[in-house]
């Protein structure tokens, strides 16, 4: 696996894993073109370099969803209108190892039940990924993804409302303008002959 730094290759990025190493902690980076890269960063400190690279701020963020949702616990985090939720995808080996990885939502297509405490999870570009959790819980996090995906599209739309009005006050404007320093040259020119008009 190759290593690279997640900041070069944000925009494909559809998955964060953690893993082990013989170095520690360190994050897989799933790409939408099905490859996995290796940052030898921590998750925590992964999610929050692509999230500096977005300049969002991932700690407002996480406030507004628990209470959107009324949630405590891992929830998904946004970067634009890409949603990613958390699975727990591994078993810490320490007391403070981090477990939960994020898969974008609008690339899951299916999700599997393994036994009661592990499923699968199957993405768009023919990735597939375990997660240390029942059907239920994984189902529940795709749910709140969507829900948080739905929220962001009203958003973008209300916004683009926002813009479309903007964008006509503006023009409005600008045509009053032009129209009164027509009127004042004209009014000028009259001046200028002596109210011959």
């Amino acid at each position: 696996m190759e290593k690279l730094r997640i900041e070069l290759i944000r925009d494909k990025v559809i998955g964060l894993r953690p893993v082990y190493t013989e170095r520690g902690n360190a994050t897989e980076v799933l790409l939408s073109d099905g490859e996995v890269k290796l940052d030898y960063r921590g998750i925590k400190t992964v999610k929050a370099a692509l999230a500096r690279n977005y300049a969002v701020d991932l700690q407002a963020q996480r406030k507004a969803i628990e209470r959107e949702f009324n949630r405590k616990a891992v929830v998904p985090f946004y970067l634009e209108d890409r949603v990613f939720i958390p699975l727990k995808m591994r078993q810490a080996l320490t007391e403070n190892d981090l477990v939960y990885g994020f898969v974008d939502v609008s690339y899951v297509t299916d999700i599997r039940e393994e036994d009661k405490r592990r499923c699968r999870v199957f993405l768009c570009n023919g990735m597939s990924i375990e997660v240390l959790s029942s059907i239920n819980t994984a189902l529940n996090s795709k749910h709140i993804g969507n829900k948080v995906s739905a929220g962001l599209q009203v958003k973008v739309q209300d916004d683009t409302a926002e813009k479309q009005v903007a964008r006509s006050v503006y023009k409005l404007v600008r045509s009053f303008s032009e129209i009164l320093n027509r009127l004042e040259r004209i009014e000028e020119q009259i001046a200028e002959d002596g109210g011959k008009y």
